[in-house]
């Protein structure tokens, strides 16, 4: 049902990236979108939905429903979050433990092309981290999660 919600204007550039379904009947419906998620494009799709819960009755009479892009704390999860992405500070924790903090600098078949960012800090050892470090690409099947990073 939201594939073809999603198919049809005014969300032909945005795309589910995840939806919950709590025990107590609330729906959270996270989408994202090629210029970015609007007010208006929540409120449309919550109406759109609604509209069909309410006529299909999947949720009964009472339920929450909540429309709204996944905000800067989440996880990215899908090939397309990389893409919209790309630029943008990420850390991200491989399946192997070890922690990359690094600028997105693009996306190749499977693999995101991460560049490293210099430490911060003073003294010999901060002064050979500054140098320029090479990208490194991880395949995204390494990945066990990749947050984009607030910059101020």
């Amino acid at each position: 049902m939201l594939e073809r919600i999603l198919s049809r204007e005014p969300f032909t550039d945005c795309f589910l990236v995840e939806l919950i379904l709590h025990p107590n009947d609330k729906l959270e419906v996270f989408i994202e979108c090629e210029g970015g998620v609007t007010f208006s494009h929540c409120k449309q799709l919550s109406r759109a939905l609604e509209e069909v819960l309410d006529t299909e009755g999947w949720l009964g009479e009472r339920y929450v429903l909540e429309v709204s892009s996944p905000g800067i704390g989440r996880p990215l999860k899908h090939r397309r979050q990389y893409d919209l992405n790309v630029g943008r500070k990420l850390k991200v924790e491989l399946k192997d433990g070890r922690t990359l903090i690094g600028r997105l600098v693009g996306m190749e078949d499977e693999q995101l092309r991460l560049q490293p960012l210099p430490h911060k800090g003073k003294g010999k050892k901060a002064t050979a981290a500054k140098k320029q470090m090479e990208a490194v690409e991880i395949p995204l099947e390494e990945v066990a999660s990749a947050k984009v990073q607030v910059e101020f």
